[in-house]
């Protein structure tokens, strides 16, 4: 279950990603086939399986209180189309990823929980993701 912040991210905090919608940076959510930590731009988009990725616009991120926890970012649901199947055996290891590319960066990558394996051709529904950043204890 990797998961991933961009440098940028964690320099800059969970604003640096909705920052770059607005700058003119072109977002899109993916779903990945396979990943691992630190893998470059081109393993992830080389392992993406949605071939109608939706551009994210400044209202799918909003930052937000984490009830006392720190603060959080919400990032809208998003449909894709499967271009092409997805995982392997009966416990494939799905990941959606959060790419600019526009620079060409891995902004931020979680674990998609079902990890179901998907069949080219289906229409799929990248639920809402919160990413957050905790107070220091």
């Amino acid at each position: 279950m990797a998961k991933y912040f961009h440098p940028d991210v964690l320099d800059k905090g969970l604003e640096n990603i909705s920052a770059q919608i607005t700058l003119g940076h072109t977002l899109k959510l993916h779903l990945l086939k396979a990943y691992t930590q630190g893998a470059t731009y081109a393993t992830v988009t080389g392992n993406s399986i949605g071939s109608n990725l939706v551009a994210l616009t400044t209202g799918d991120c909003v930052i937000a209180d984490n009830t006392g926890l720190g603060r959080k970012l919400t990032i809208a649901s998003k449909s894709i189309l499967v271009s092409a199947a997805g995982g392997s055996g009966a416990t494939p290891n799905l990941h959606v990823a959060v790419l600019d590319e526009t620079a060409s960066k891995v902004l931020l990558v979680t674990d998609e929980t079902t990890d179901e394996v998907l069949v080219q051709g289906d229409a799929r529904q990248i639920p809402a993701a919160v990413f957050g950043i905790a107070q220091p204890t």
